[in-house]
């Protein structure tokens, strides 16, 4: 009897044994059968016998990694996830399994989930070269992402937000040059430029090689008035890159700044070789050109841009200051006029732009209208009160009225909106104004004196009389003013000339 009980354990034994490699041959067959619709291309089908193949056999880490790869095949990639994550469960070991979740999560923009399933194989592949290349992946992708939300973020205004995801960005990955620039520029724009120097100089830390970064050091310079070390900044961008165009340009405009315009033409050269077709530095170099007393060379840059772009800005008022030093008023009045219709035209859609208004000042004046000149650059001065060329024009405008003290006051003005910059032609201007009204007080020496039928006389020197009105120069403490008196007011007129004869 025991005997009997003894071998109907051991063929039940046998039997369970039979019926469990069974369903495991079973889920192994739906297994292959997934797998070669998979090859095929035929991820539904795949998606099917997968399926069954788990649910005959659910613990086939395999089976589920299989499922996981048909079902991203098959655009299901929530069902992937899922599959990718009960593969690991089942298999903590599984690296092919984690590699997938974390491209999964990068191409979802999902950095910290990513780094959460790489860094788990790395546990388990701690040698393995394509995991730390995408270990590096994730790193770089994620500060990259930073990086562009935190200059997006800049750009619509969001400053606090944008500082936040660089400095995430250099936590992220610390050694990327880049995002050390980019927070040099969003220091610099925000004219923080001790801060903008340090990140700057740590971008060149990272990366001598960082050209970009010299440049903007020497806009920093530009803007403290380190005219000099600017140029040593961009002459050390160029070394680096001698093929940027822009890099030469602006050298070039450093050294026309400071009058070395044989280097500047050097430079506005180079850049203008590199790229022909951009007017703005053939416009520089036209005028460097001009300058220094090149003006057949500028008068044919000029011409080539006005061939291309007629209405470019303030280049006919050029072209007429070239043709009225040679003497050739017809022509540069000419140009004067064809800069004023320009100069409308383009305020018809914009009547707030003080840079075209400002060349439609400088035109007026250089066709002797300088009253309605000296209304359109007060214009210009009421809507931007610190624009420096606003008051250079104003000079230019009350010299050509022979409001010489009120030129010299513009003139001073501009001067104090250059910062620490020296530029030497303002100095001139006010070291050749101050002689004038040295010599127009010298004259006053000789009055005119005009007798008022109110009893009072006014003393000075008559500039201009019509049959309405005398116009005189007037003594004012060390400089001199300008009234005008109608003739009905004056009883008597004495003249220096008539006390010299006697």
């Amino acid at each position: 009897m025991m005997k009997k009980i003894i071998g109907l354990l051991v063929i039940f034994i046998i039997l369970i044994i039979f019926v469990y490699v069974g369903r495991i041959k079973l889920a192994a067959f739906y297994n292959n059968q997934g797998i070669r619709y998979y090859d095929r291309g035929l991820y539904a089908k795949a998606i099917l016998f997968l399926k069954k193949s788990l649910q005959i056999h659910s613990s086939m880490a395999i089976t589920h990694y299989n499922l996981a790869n048909a079902y991203m095949e098959g655009k299901l990639e929530n069902e992937a996830i899922e599959e990718y994550k009960k593969t690991i469960q089942l298999d903590s070991a599984y690296i092919s399994a984690y590699r997938s979740l974390t491209n999964i999560y990068l191409s979802r923009q999902m950095y910290k989930e990513a780094l959460h399933f790489i860094r788990q194989a790395e546990i388990y592949a701690p040698s393995d070269p394509g995991i730390k290349r995408l270990i590096n992946d994730v790193y770089f992708e994620y500060m990259v992402d930073c990086l562009s939300k935190g200059v997006d973020s800049f750009l619509a205004g969001d400053k606090q937000r944008a500082y936040t995801l660089l400095n995430t960005a250099l936590k992220i990955k610390s050694d990327f040059a880049y995002t050390y620039y980019t927070l040099g520029y969003f220091y610099y724009v925000d004219r923080n430029y001790d801060e903008a120097e340090i990140n700057l100089n740590e971008a060149i830390r990272i990366d001598p090689g960082f050209y970009s970064a010299y440049k903007l050091l020497g806009d920093i310079c530009i803007k403290r008035g380190n005219d000099e070390e600017a140029i040593d900044k961009y002459k050390t961008a160029i070394s680096l890159n001698h093929k940027d165009a822009v890099l030469c340009n602006d050298l070039g405009l450093v050294l026309m700044q400071m009058e070395r315009y044989n280097e500047a033409i050097v430079y506005l050269k180079e850049a203008s070789t590199l790229d022909p077709h951009n007017a703005n530095i053939r416009y520089n170099l036209a005028s460097v050109y001009r300058d220094n007393g090149m003006f057949n060379e500028a008068f044919s840059e000029y011409k080539e841009i006005v061939y291309y772009q007629p209405d470019y800005p303030n280049i006919h008022n050029d072209l007429g200051d070239i043709y009225k030093r040679q003497g050739k008023n017809k022509e540069a009045l000419d140009e004067y006029h064809s800069e004023i219709r320009h100069s409308q035209y383009k305020l018809s859609t914009n009547q707030s732009d003080v840079f075209i208004l400002n060349n439609l000042a400088n035109a007026y004046n250089n066709i002797g209208d300088h009253s309605k000149a000296e209304k359109i650059i007060k214009n210009v001065i009421a809507l931007k009160p610190e624009y420096q060329a606003a008051y250079l024009t104003l000079a230019k405008i009350q010299e050509d009225l022979n409001n010489h003290k009120e030129a010299l006051a513009s003139l001073n003005k501009a001067k104090s909106l250059s910062g620490s910059r020296q530029l030497n032609f303002i100095d001139r201007d006010m070291s050749r104004l101050k002689k004038i009204l040295s010599q127009l007080v010298g004259k006053l020496l000789y009055f005119d004196t005009i007798y008022l039928k109110n009893g009072r006389l006014i003393k000075g020197l008559i500039k201009k009389e019509t049959e309405e009105d005398i116009i005189l120069d007037v003594y004012i403490g060390k400089s001199t003013g300008v009234i005008t008196l109608p003739r009905d007011n004056i009883e008597r007129i004495v003249k220096s000339s008539d006390i010299k004869n006697d």
